[in-house]
């Protein structure tokens, strides 16, 4: 599982025992995970793609503000918040 501080991200075991982390590329609000890349809901309204080294590849608007959270179905986005 991977979990979002004010600093790093991390992948922690089933225990919370951490396994890897890399700096936080300015993730605040949300983070999901799709098997492949994770996605991260900056202050904006913006979602940016994330390989597990850290490495932000793209990003995108998101037509809402305040989202504080986010999950992927493997279809769609998810997000809670915004007004």
């Amino acid at each position: 599982m991977w979990s979002v501080g004010e600093y790093r991200v991390y992948k922690l075991d089933i225990n919370g025992t951490v396994i890897t982390d890399f700096s936080n590329p300015g993730i605040v609000f949300g983070l999901t995970y799709d098997g492949k890349y994770l996605y991260g809901v900056k202050e904006e309204p913006i979602i940016q793609k994330i390989d597990i080294n850290g490495n932000v590849l793209t990003s995108f608007e998101v037509p809402r503000d305040y989202i504080r959270g986010l999950t992927y179905d493997g279809k769609y986005f998810w997000c809670f918040g915004g007004f």
